[in-house]
């Protein structure tokens, strides 16, 4: 009986203990979710110099073909490349965000000028950006054989070299405080490029992210409606459809039960599983 009772209080002062942690009114943004959609494969293509196409498994090759027999191991690595794109969920100051994840292939020279002592190693950038952009990038009612980018307006972003799979949501909250305390300012910003093909036999998306300074005047030449199709001219990356679609979609949406009727449950059902996904059980 004694040991029931232990137990119960030790639970009952654990419980309390976690409520008040995961209420604390100095927070303003939750813990991050777990990876709720990734992709992991695509095909990169790039126009060469002699006008042909070339290939490669989730890596954009250079399009220069001649290059120095002391930079081989860095063109392995491509103009682009990507070990996975990854979507976790963020709730700052009760609001919805997500975080881009793109871990990739890197590496440097230990003497830059010789070329010589190549490192190889895995790095990553993050981009922390409201949800409702995501309908953007795949609305409901896709317009195939229309290239289109979206602008993420992103809140934060980050890189991390040589990364611990273990910190990196420490690093990333890390980021958001310092970006809502204003000791860090974010200078970055991120245009989606897609473009959602249909054949009589198949249906992909070609897509591109297009990292810029995060000035108006800077990134706006990518969202012009003259350049869409210069977009994808030279370099891009192609996926199934519906690969692509449920990576977007698996990092669905919530909308706050305010903004809704308040006799509609469903919406506070999915704020609650939102809640729960960002880590405040409470």
């Amino acid at each position: 009986m004694k040991k029931i009772t232990f137990f119960t209080c030790f639970v009952i002062i654990s419980l309390i203990a976690f409520s008040q942690g995961a209420l604390d009114p100095n927070m303003n943004f939750s813990t991050i979710s777990k990876v709720h959609s990734r992709l992991l494969n695509a095909t990169g293509w790039a126009m060469m110099d002699n006008g042909k196409w070339l290939s490669a498994k989730n890596k954009i090759p250079f399009t220069n073909a001649e290059t120095s027999k002391g930079e081989i191991e860095k063109i392995k690595l491509g103009e682009d490349n990507f070990i996975a794109l990854e979507l976790k969920k963020v709730l700052i100051q009760n609001k919805q965000y997500n975080i881009l994840i793109k871990k990739y292939h890197d590496g440097e020279f230990e003497f830059p000028l010789l070329k010589e002592g190549w490192r190889k190693f895995k790095a990553l950038t993050f981009y922390v950006f409201e949800s409702s952009q995501l309908a953007k990038i795949l609305p409901e009612n896709v317009v195939f054989n229309n290239p289109y980018a979206v602008n993420l307006n992103v809140f934060c972003s980050g890189n991390i070299r040589d990364y611990n799979p273990k910190t990196i949501d420490n690093y990333i909250a890390e980021k958001i405080e310092n970006t809502l305390n204003t000791t860090s300012i974010n200078t970055v910003n991120l245009i989606f490029a897609i473009f959602p093909i249909k054949t009589q036999s198949e249906e992909i998306v070609r897509f591109k992210l297009i990292q810029a300074f995060s000035k108006k005047s800077l990134y706006d030449i990518y969202l012009s409606s003259l350049n869409k199709y210069k977009l994808f001219s030279s370099s891009y990356y192609a996926v199934n459809f519906h690969i692509f679609k449920d990576f977007i979609n698996n990092a669905e949406v919530f909308n706050l039960p305010s903004a809704v009727d308040p006799n509609d449950f469903s919406s506070y059902l999915s704020w609650g599983i939102l809640k729960y996904q960002t880590g405040d059980y409470v």
